[in-house]
Parts: C-alpha cells; sequence; structure tokens
C-alpha cells in the first residue's frame, strides 16, 4: 500500500522565497502548496486542505506568521509550524515563542538547515525524489 506524500503549505509575500521552497520540496517529493499572504492560507486550509506542516515568513501584510500561528492552531492543530523570518529582533522572536512557536529559522536560510528541519518535523518524504 503506498503512503500519501507529506503535504507541506508555504506561506510568504515574497513570490521568489514560495517559488524557491515549493520547487526544493517538491523536488524532495513533497506535495507542496504556496500561499502569498495568511489570509489566503486560511482560507485553502478552511476550504480542506490539510498539510502536514507550515513554513511561514513573520513579516507578511495583514496577518503575519505569529497570527497566521494561532489561527492554523484552531484549524488544523496536528499540523506542525517553521516560522521563517529575515527579522530576528528580539522582540519579534520572543513574541514568536511566548505565542507557542518553537521552529523558527533565520533568513537567508541554508539548503541543508531547512531540509533537515523539515525532515525533523514530518519525516522524509514518502515518494521518490523528482530529478531535476
Amino acid at each position: 500500500m503506498l503512503k500519501e506524500k507529506k503535504k507541506i503549505l508555504v506561506i510568504d509575500d515574497e513570490e521568489e522565497i514560495r517559488s524557491l521552497l515549493e520547487t526544493k520540496f517538491y523536488k524532495l517529493g513533497y506535495n507542496v502548496d504556496v500561499a502569498a499572504t495568511g489570509l489566503q492560507a486560511v482560507t485553502k486550509i478552511r476550504s480542506g486542505s490539510e498539510f502536514d506542516l507550515v513554513i511561514c515568513d513573520l513579516k507578511m501584510p495583514k496577518m503575519n506568521g505569529v497570527k497566521f500561528f494561532s489561527e492554523l492552531k484552531s484549524l488544523q492543530p496536528k499540523a506542525k509550524f517553521l516560522l521563517i523570518t529575515g527579522h530576528p529582533d528580539k522582540n519579534n522572536l520572543l513574541g514568536a515563542v511566548k505565542n507557542g512557536i518553537a521552529n523558527i529559522l533565520i533568513k537567508p536560510v541554508k539548503h541543508q538547515e531547512i531540509t533537515s528541519k523539515v525532515v525533523e518535523l514530518i519525516g522524509v518524504a514518502t515518494a521518490e525524489p523528482v530529478s531535476a
């Protein structure tokens, strides 16, 4: 019996980062969806999409990563969450941790660092890697 692919949602208001992460994790065998905003991501989840892991930027318009995390926990409490930020000031990080976010990576994130974190959080992809 084939297992279903692990599903990742990437949320970032920067198209280049969304595209890079989407391509990277797709090639590693994950099922990847993207959203440009936290509000767009909430809409996807409310429409029935389920994710094993959400990778989310901290600073985004209308709904930041911490606010999105709160929504995610009420909608899909079992989903793992990885916050990425290019704004690692003490107040941002402390606010994230106080809100229950345990997994935070600082941009620019190294290839091996984010791959290792994803594997740690949800395991390896259940499908064969896609060749480049």
